[in-house]
């Protein structure tokens, strides 16, 4: 299980067992941590990164190591890909926060 928790006014991803064991706190940075969600062979872990204005996808293992930006580090749009990275697909969606009902959505391969 992954999920998100507040840690010194930042939010945090953790992961812990099914049956709530052995939690671990897997990002220990000053930025907030959105959306996380497994791979679906259970390695990785995809996730927002937000810091100020920027907004970034990223993804790193399950046990935290080896974060790596699926877009680029200076941009505030997640659909500018970083060239040269391994070919992947991730279809992100989230609501916009300039419409309560508008949904932006961006596949990435």
């Amino acid at each position: 299980m992954v999920f998100i928790s507040v840690v010194a006014g930042k939010e945090q991803i953790f992961r812990m067992g099914m049956d709530g064991s052995n939690p671990q706190q897997l990002t220990h940075d000053d930025a907030d941590h959105e959306d996380p969600a497994w791979s679906p062979d259970g390695n990785h872990i995809a996730f927002v990164l937000k810091k100020g204005d920027l907004e970034q996808i990223q993804v790193m293992n399950a046990d935290g190591s080896q974060v790596e930006p699926l877009n680029k580090r200076d941009s505030h749009h997640p659909s500018q890909l970083v060239p040269g990275q391994p070919q992947r697909c991730l279809l992100y969606q989230r609501r916009h926060p300039s419409s309560a009902k508008g949904v932006r959505g961006n596949l990435f391969h």
